[in-house]
């Protein structure tokens, strides 16, 4: 088994994310990440329109959980893929955030069979919990040695020790939109029956815009959609 050290924070660069996911396992060339550098109406509008295979959103932000109060829990009626951020797992919330958009659009993602995120996604199917998903996260030296290598590239020192910065991924199930957080007990429903997959953005863009108001207009945050080619 790993420690939570090997488990090194993923910078938020969408090149890193493309070779990180291709070394796990997605086909090359058939995912595409979208940097969103607006949040106004318009701009998400035509964005979604520019790529309308936009499936999920991955959310960086200074991480205040200490000073947020804790979501209303709602009752899942519906299964979400999810996966518990444990103690051992240390700061790879980017790649949890990354999976939780992957687990939940299995049917439009391609994966090469037999490759480590087709293997893991096989195991996992079983897991009737976010804490078994975990542990067999935690316990894939695969995925960890992929994981150590890809944390350490870009402009950014890769720490072990705790970082101030934290992924949230957001994606729609069975036409709800779901915010996955993997230090959170269980998914949120941010809203139902939204079927019009086109207003997903400014949908998440508001949610942006509110996390935002809560920092007290703290700009230090990046938001990447993902979309399927």
């Amino acid at each position: 088994m790993s420690d939570s050290s090997c488990w090194l924070p993923l910078e938020s660069d969408s090149e890193i994310w493309q070779s990180y996911l291709e070394c796990l396992g997605v086909k090359n060339d058939s995912l595409q990440f979208i940097e969103l550098y607006s949040l106004d109406y318009d701009s998400l509008k035509q964005t979604s329109e520019e790529y309308p295979n936009i499936f999920g959103c991955i959310f960086l932000y200074p991480d205040i959980s200490t000073k947020q109060q804790e979501k209303d829990e709602n009752d899942l009626k519906f299964d979400v893929w999810f996966l518990k951020q444990i103690n051992t797992l240390g700061n790879a919330c980017g790649l949890i955030a990354l999976l939780h958009c992957l687990g939940n659009n299995l049917n439009r993602i391609d994966l090469i069979p037999t490759s480590l995120l087709s293997n893991f996604f096989s195991k996992t199917s079983k897991c009737k919990s976010g804490i078994e998903r975990a542990n067999v996260l935690v316990n894939d030296e695969n995925i960890r040695s992929c994981h150590v290598k890809y944390a350490q590239r870009g402009s950014t020192e890769a720490q072990n020790d705790h970082v101030e910065f934290h992924y949230v991924a957001y994606t729609i199930v069975n036409n709800s939109l779901v915010e996955l957080d993997g230090c959170k007990e269980k998914p949120y429903i941010i809203c139902q029956n939204l079927k019009d997959k086109n207003k997903f953005l400014i949908e998440v863009g508001d949610i942006v815009k509110n996390k935002v108001n809560e920092m007290n207009g703290d700009i230090r945050f990046s938001l990447i959609a993902l979309a399927t080619k």
